[in-house]
């Protein structure tokens, strides 16, 4: 039986901000599904640049373009989810230390204290607020609400006509 043999059929920077070990995953669970779904071979060259290289058999006919594609598209995507995550991962670490924002010396008076939880319940209020705008402008609440009455009245009517 012949080796098989991988000719490398498109090339993918990435960037230098994302961990490697994070866009692969534990277990290649994050590139796997990708070569599953596409019949290619997705893998990871850690060499300066590190860069992800789209293969396929050549043992096999060459898979098609739109396969090659796709798996292009899947692979941009899941680096730039992993850009999002580690952005937003890094604005964490900057606001942690909120305690520098009333002196740094790590004491929080009554008043300071005050300001804060004050400012989370403003921004709770704000999230729940465009939820509730959302829901009501696709019209799901009203849908759940009308549906709910619709049972609970076939439940009534049901009980009454039985006896």
């Amino acid at each position: 039986m012949p080796s098989s043999q991988y000719a490398i059929s498109d090339i993918i920077l990435i960037p230098k901000h994302i961990k490697i070990g994070k866009l692969v995953g534990s277990n290649d669970c994050n590139l796997k599904p990708i070569s599953e779904r596409t019949n290619t071979l997705v893998c990871v060259n850690k060499t300066h640049p590190a860069k992800i290289e789209i293969k396929y058999n050549t043992n096999f006919p060459p898979p098609n373009i739109n396969t090659i594609n796709e798996a292009k598209d899947l692979v941009n995507k899941l680096i730039e989810e992993e850009g999002k995550r580690a952005r937003l991962e890094k604005k964490k670490e900057e606001n942690i230390p909120f305690v520098r924002d009333f002196g740094g010396d790590g004491k929080i008076t009554k008043y300071q204290k005050e300001i804060i939880t004050k400012k989370e319940k403003q921004k709770s209020k704000r999230e729940n607020d465009n939820m509730i705008k959302t829901y009501m402008k696709d019209g799901i609440v009203e849908d759940k609400w009308e549906q709910e009455d619709k049972k609970e009245r076939e439940e009534v009517d049901y009980y009454y006509s039985y006896y």
